[in-house]
């Protein structure tokens, strides 16, 4: 399924999050210094009661949030955000240490 990425940031402190669609279906991915990752649907009840969504805590919280959600377009939206939020060594900064 083809995911697209309409928006992504990638903080410094270790948060970051994405918004993404794939199919009729929008979401929300974020996830807060590696702790936890918070996942909402972007439907018509999200924007009437502005739910917080769901939030999945430990090391595994990206297979729990692919394990709670039935839709394949939700699954390929948290594993694109998945990919697009993993650390990469390319996305590493090295300072030097002064003598």
């Amino acid at each position: 399924m083809d995911t697209i990425i309409q928006s992504s940031e990638i903080n410094p402190d270790g948060t970051s999050h994405v918004y993404a669609s794939a199919g009729k279906i929008s979401a929300y991915v974020g996830q807060y210094k590696g702790r936890h990752v918070t996942v909402s649907c972007l439907n018509a009840s999200n924007r009437a009661w502005r739910g917080m969504g769901r939030t999945f805590h430990g090391k595994d919280a990206f297979d729990q949030a692919l394990a709670a959600y039935k839709s394949a377009e939700m699954k390929a939206i948290i594993a694109a955000a998945r990919e697009h939020i993993a650390p990469r060594p390319e996305n590493v900064i090295l300072f030097p240490l002064s003598a």
